[in-house]
């Protein structure tokens, strides 16, 4: 029992420091953005997607299925996304 309580313990502070982490790079890209620096930002924000993907614990093949629905609703509704300014294809916020 004592184990799978210390198991436990190691997750949460684990995650708690990716969470911690993610935040810090999230004001670096933020940042990177106010000094026109967006391709800097750009790989800032995929390092953030990296890291909430192993938080949440999610593969790439949960990312692949996720990216394909997306296209596959792009392609059901090409104006919708660029009329609202929404087809740069880079999220402004990665939770």
């Amino acid at each position: 029992m004592a184990n799978s309580e210390n198991r436990l313990r190691l997750v949460s502070d684990s995650d708690a420091h990716l969470r911690s982490i993610i935040a810090k790079l999230e004001e670096n890209r933020t940042a990177l953005v106010e000094c026109a620096n967006p391709e800097t930002a750009q790989i800032v924000a995929l390092a953030i997607l990296q890291l909430r993907m192993r938080l949440h614990r999610l593969g790439d093949s949960d990312l692949r299925s996720l990216c394909h629905a997306m296209l596959r609703e792009e392609e059901r509704h090409p104006k919708d996304r660029r009329s609202t300014g929404r087809g740069s294809g880079w999220p402004t916020s990665l939770e």
